[in-house]
């Protein structure tokens, strides 16, 4: 099955390296130094791409500075068209058997056990292999969905009683449910992803989004067709989440349009598979995180902006976000975080 919004036809060329990190870079100059030695010191075989999306303070030159010295370093430079076609570009371009990305102000954590995950990759033919990250806004370890996974990862990371890390192969079903049960956190940058699987079955960004797009893209990436997953409860990524960037603005209307506009392209990938009722519910409840987003970043907003853009909150929108709640209450047996919040700020613009 094949999503129809993005191209499919890409080449399949010999694999040249083990892995590429691929790595979109706009206006990061302050922290890419960082986030390219962290890659850099990382044991295994390699290649960098790094997609330069019309950067202005200086991020160009120190990718050229990079470039002169390690000569798997590639750098594409494009106009900016944003994170999404700067990713889009580094899965075309990549010449590793498996990709993985990563944010230009972030960073990889030190040591990472890429040979070893690679090589149960291979030997269990699993496409997608999910690790952990620390969050820095919130001081905390993302956490594992499987539940064995979970332990561990608690017992390394926030009880501090063992280093003993543990990894486990699962149906993607499984890995799915369990996923929901936690809570979806939908981030590219925690899955090491075979670069085959994405072309065979035309997995992209979709270059319209600028919120949400990782929402879009990890539900096809785990729904497209079932296969062998893998989970580790090895942090691999520092998630900086600074202030400044688009995720971190308030009385941004876009914060809730965009969204909304990854809600439609998930009805459109439901209408253009046959999945099972099954696999639809579960794609409904990992896609329609980024409506939650969407309205609880609304309820942040000042009273004039929320009055300024009160035509976002529809009918339509109030209904799609009770068979959210609903489809959560069923599967998880909890109501969904600052749902009072969110039903009062409808009853108060969707009243008047």
């Amino acid at each position: 099955m094949k999503p129809t919004n993005q191209p499919t036809n890409q080449p399949t060329n010999q694999p040249k390296h083990d892995i590429t990190f691929i790595v979109p870079v706009y206006n990061t100059c302050e922290y890419l130094s960082q986030c390219l030695e962290s890659i850099i010191a990382q044991d295994i075989d390699k290649e960098i791409i790094a997609i330069d999306d019309g950067s202005t303070d200086g991020s160009g030159e120190v990718l050229a500075q990079f470039a002169e010295r390690y000569d798997f370093i590639k750098i594409i430079s494009q106009e900016n068209k944003g994170v999404s076609a700067a990713r889009n570009a580094g899965i075309k371009a990549a010449a590793g058997r498996y990709v993985y990305f990563v944010d230009s102000d972030d960073y990889l954590l030190p040591n990472l056990h890429f040979a070893d995950y690679l090589a149960v990759m291979d030997k269990e033919q699993a496409p997608v292999l999910c690790g952990c990250l620390e969050w820095a806004l919130k001081d905390a370890t993302v956490l594992p969905a499987l539940p064995k996974v979970r332990k561990a990862a608690l017992s390394v990371y926030v009880d501090n009683t063992s280093q003993q890390h543990y990894v486990e192969i699962a149906p993607s079903l499984v890995y799915i449910d369990a996923l929901i049960h936690r809570g979806f956190f939908p981030a590219c940058f925690i899955y090491i992803i075979h670069t085959e699987h994405l072309r065979r079955y035309g997995i992209y960004f979709n270059e319209t989004l600028t919120h949400c797009e990782d929402t879009l893209f990890v539900t096809q990436l785990l729904t497209c067709c079932e296969f062998t997953m893998i989970e580790t409860s090895e942090r691999f990524y520092y998630y900086r989440h600074r202030q400044t960037s688009i995720t971190s603005q308030t009385n941004d209307p876009n914060s809730l349009s965009m969204p909304l506009a990854a809600v439609n392209h998930l009805y459109q990938y439901l209408l253009n598979h046959d999945f099972s009722p099954q696999m639809r519910v579960r794609i409904l409840l990992m896609g329609l995180t980024a409506l939650g987003g969407g309205l609880w970043n609304f309820t942040d907003f000042d009273t004039a902006t929320q009055a300024k853009f009160k035509d976002l909150l529809t009918p339509e929108i109030y209904g799609m976000y009770q068979l959210y709640h609903a489809l959560n209450l069923t599967f998880r047996g909890k109501s969904l975080r600052r749902f009072g919040d969110i039903e009062a700020m409808f009853k108060r613009w969707l009243d008047k």
